[in-house]
């Protein structure tokens, strides 16, 4: 990118480069740009750091409507992210509507009140009795189509999840709806011809293949589990063909939406995370194929291996790359599946469990050195459903660690996954990582098999569009940064003086810039509430990011004053705190007395 008096001149190795090079001068330009601006001369050569810059988006738990999708693509197309991974298919909700199919959506795609779960599922996460609820929805084939083809022009791929063979409800409960409804209509059927004789004895002879086609349980299956996420019926029956049927289906007819997009469907995600332990031990279908030899399959162990191969195997006929969670690819805490076991070229894993104390946190080593195509996903640093600040009034789980803010994911260090050990869940700092894991920790043999990185939102707690892309923005951006480019101060001896430099650069640029363009775009924002004491009758506060504006309040929120320099307050004062944009958007209210 060279920029003169007379020209700006771009070039670039492929049109994805022209388009992040434009993206280099439109970031360039303030916030209030209208008509014309002034740019700087300069020459820049620049190229990303991975070719793996992602988000993962849930909206299986709560559908937050088609436009937060949209914007969710266009952000990270002007912040040079090229990989969308969309979490379409939960145990809560089936969002894509599928030729042939209409029960993932009719059924899957809603929750509300129906005890047998034959017009939706039921109703949790504060839905409501009705299909009116927050959460509810789906987007429509042609919607969908629309969205690659606007994910293509900006260089976003994106990556479609159908969770198997854990995680799965929704997709069961609609399939089961599915098989009761073609009962139903067989029975009537047969009732209309029966002239003489029981409609029962008639209705046996009827041929019940199609209501089976594509069911996903065995219904004389008395296996007993409970998920992490108290589950007992979301695991698909590994062992009957008509699961691989199903997945088959859903694969077919998503080649054909990329194919009207013109974009070709190159990975498909399959889930394989948190399967219920005990699934599948009580099913007659998987005990009459332990019993035949030929299959390879001798007990419960290996069902997960015989499931993912024969999805490997159907997608690398299709053309398509698996993708895989790092706990749906190993046989137990140390050991993956044999890699040459499968067909694909490509294999990627998201290894999320890097909660030091756990003992697992080497597993995006272990499975690049063993030949699988690493996306880092890890959940202290890059998992977006967790709270900006460790406070009650914040959104988010906490099971990973207590807090992520924008500055951690901007800390996080994807070359050296173990120097982002830092502290435990507790916050206990970690000291000896191999001392708390237990074990020698590998080294990374393969660094051709860290692909990238990516930030993750799950949506349990997050019911609209607002809520959801302030979940992820700014946070989004940190992602963006790491994964764009090395920054001098990373390695096993962090430059901290470096780092806290580059910090203050970072965060002056979204204050002043960023946070404005994101939201005169319709982005919803997180904005960090700002810090303050009150020191000998002084206030003195402060934000995350420079140049974002301070309100305060000394009655209560009734009127509210520009902060700039300290101010003298009453020693009893209790005073009121925000943060705001110029758009008018506002940080939650904080006090200090």
């Amino acid at each position: 990118l060279e920029i003169d008096d007379e020209v700006i001149n771009i070039v670039g190795s492929d049109n994805a480069g022209v388009f992040y090079a434009m993206q280099s001068v439109l970031n360039l330009m303030p916030a209030a740009t209208q008509g014309s601006a002034s740019l700087p001369q300069l020459e820049l050569e620049d190229s990303p750091r991975y070719g793996w810059r992602g988000m993962h988006y849930d909206n299986g738990r709560n559908f937050h409507g088609k436009e937060a999708m949209f914007k969710l693509v266009e952000q990270m197309a002007r912040y040079k992210m090229n990989k969308l991974h969309w979490h379409f298919s939960e145990d809560e909700g089936w969002r894509l509507e599928i030729p042939g199919l209409p029960e993932l959506t009719e059924v899957g795609g809603y929750r509300c009140f129906d005890l047998e779960e034959r017009t939706c599922l039921l109703t949790q996460l504060g839905t409501g009795p009705f299909k009116t609820g927050s959460g509810n929805g789906y987007l429509k084939r042609e919607e969908f189509v629309e969205l690659l083809k606007y994910a293509k022009d900006r260089h976003i791929q994106i990556i479609p999840e159908v969770e198997g063979p854990g995680h799965a409800r929704a997709s069961i409960k609609a399939m089961e709806a599915r098989y009761h409804n073609m009962l139903e209509q067989a029975e009537k059927a047969a009732k209309n011809n029966i002239k003489t004789g029981s409609a029962k004895q008639e209705i046996q002879q009827v041929d019940m293949g199609p209501a089976t086609q594509y069911l996903l349980t065995d219904p004389k299956d008395t296996s007993v589990y409970m998920t992490v996420q108290n589950y007992k019926d979301n695991s698909m029956n590994v062992c009957m063909d008509s699961t691989y049927a199903f997945l088959d289906k859903v694969t077919y007819e998503l080649q054909q939406m990329y194919r009207e997009a013109g974009v070709q469907l190159k990975n498909l995600h399959i889930g394989g995370d948190e399967v219920g332990a005990g699934s599948w031990i009580g099913s007659p279908v998987c005990q009459a194929l332990f019993a035949e030899p030929s299959n390879g399959v001798s007990g419960p162990a290996d069902l997960k291996p015989y499931f993912t191969q024969r999805v490997a195997t159907l997608l690398e006929k299709r053309g398509i790359s698996p993708g895989i969670w790092e706990d749906g690819i190993m046989y137990d805490r140390e050991n993956s599946f044999k890699r040459d076991e499968f067909p694909n070229k490509t294999f990627t894993v998201n290894t999320w469990d890097n909660i030091w104390e756990w003992g697992v946190a080497d597993r995006a080593y272990r499975l690049a050195n063993a030949g699988y195509q690493v996306v880092l996903s890890h959940g202290t640093h890059l998992y977006f459903d967790h709270p900006y600040e460790a406070s009650p009034e914040e959104r988010g789980y906490y099971w990973a660690t207590r807090y992520t803010d924008t500055k951690k994911t901007f800390n996080y260090m994807p070359d050296d996954v173990y120097a982002n050990a830092d502290y435990t869940r507790t916050r206990e700092p970690i000291v000896n990582l191999e001392a708390l894991v237990g074990r020698p920790l590998p080294k990374l043999e393969k660094p051709e098999n860290i692909l990238g990185m990516q930030g993750q939102v799950w949506s349990e707690t997050i019911r609209t569009e607002d809520q959801v892309l302030a979940m992820i923005f700014p946070r989004i951006l940190s992602v963006a940064e790491r994964a764009w480019h090395k920054a001098e101060w990373e390695g096993e001896n962090v430059d901290t003086k470096k780092q806290a430099k580059d910090w203050a650069e970072f965060s002056s640029a979204v204050g002043l810039k960023e946070l404005e363009k994101l939201a005169q775009d319709g982005i919803n924002l997180h904005l960090p509430v700002p810090g303050a004491v009150i020191e000998n009758g002084t206030l003195k506060a402060n934000t995350a990011f420079n140049y974002l504006s301070i309100e305060y309040s000394l009655d209560n929120g009734k009127n509210w004053q520009l902060y700039a320099d300290p101010i003298s307050v009453e020693n009893d004062a209790n005073v009121a705190l925000r943060s705001r944009l110029n758009s008018q958007q506002t940080s939650r209210i904080t006090y200090v007395n």
